[in-house]
């Protein structure tokens, strides 16, 4: 997006940014037709404090259709921020521009340390490798035999949990929709223990 001339300068408010997307509509008093053949482009600001700083950039070409014209608009300065510009010929004169962007850089939500929605337990060498598995209320976990041996993951109570025979390469998913600890063990192989943290 090197052309000069932009009639739409469109800032991104900084509390917007942070969050990871960014929307704004500017009506420009222009018609669609003219901005197209203008030979210009669409530069998005950082912040109205910042504006010499730009973060997303496009060139307005193309065909429109039904008096729409969508374009890309990419990164700029390592900003992390890119997405797409929808303009709307009004028929008035005016063209409505409507940006949407994602920044790539935006941390990700992440699950409470050690806590993430699904567990998964190999049993191998006659043991359970994940002794003690912590998921969310609501939270489900696999376990999967990897012995020659037939075992099993069953709690004292078995309306909690009781899987049943697992033979060799065979699965089991249980879904935990109540807070607690559930220890459990192979009905084949007692010595084989774990434990199932539902918070």
């Amino acid at each position: 997006a090197e052309q000069e001339g932009t009639p739409v300068a469109s800032p991104v408010a900084e509390a917007e940014a942070a969050e990871g997307n960014a929307e704004s509509t500017t009506v420009v008093d222009v018609a669609l037709d003219d901005i197209i053949s203008g030979g210009h482009a669409i530069n998005v600001h950082e912040s109205v404090e910042n504006v010499a700083n730009y973060i997303a950039c496009g060139d307005v070409t193309g065909t429109p259709e039904g008096g729409q014209l969508r374009i890309t608009l990419n990164e700029l300065n390592d900003s992390g921020f890119s997405g797409d510009a929808l303009l709307q010929d009004m028929g008035d004169g005016t063209t409505t521009v409507t940006i949407v962007l994602t920044n790539a850089n935006a941390p990700e939500a992440s699950p409470a340390a050690g806590s993430s929605e699904e567990g998964a337990v190999a049993i191998e060498d006659f043991a359970y490798n994940s002794a003690t598995v912590t998921i969310p209320v609501g939270g489900s976990v696999t376990w999967t035999n990897n012995d020659p041996a037939p075992h099993t993951a069953t709690a004292q109570d078995r309306a909690v949990l009781q899987s049943g025979t697992l033979e060799q390469g065979a699965s089991f998913t249980q879904t935990f929709t109540t807070a607690g600890t559930y220890d459990y063990f192979c009905e084949f192989h007692p010595n084989m223990k774990g434990s199932i943290i539902v918070q």
